[in-house]
């Protein structure tokens, strides 16, 4: 039953991803940017997890890192575009 709801979730996610790269490669500013990044890494720890219920097995072995490491990413990035660091 799950199957039937988490197919279409995958297609409007992957529509979704192709939306934001195009605002990541075209943003009218870093700002911009940064959002498209922190949407893209959060719409991909949501395929990972909608693939793992479809083929019965959990990647939170590679949703976890992903999600700290974008965290972390996006707060580095944030730091560097108000001048604090460098």
């Amino acid at each position: 039953m799950i199957e039937y709801f988490a197919w279409p979730s995958l297609l409007i996610l992957i529509i979704s991803l192709i939306f934001c790269f195009y605002r990541l490669a075209k943003g009218p500013s870093a700002a911009d940017q940064l959002t498209a990044y922190g949407t893209l890494s959060s719409m991909s720890i949501g395929i990972f997890m909608l693939v793992g219920v479809l083929v019965d097995t959990l990647f939170l072995e590679a949703v976890i890192p992903l999600a700290l490491v974008s965290f972390v990413a996006i707060l580095l990035i944030t730091r560097f575009l108000e001048g604090e660091v460098g």
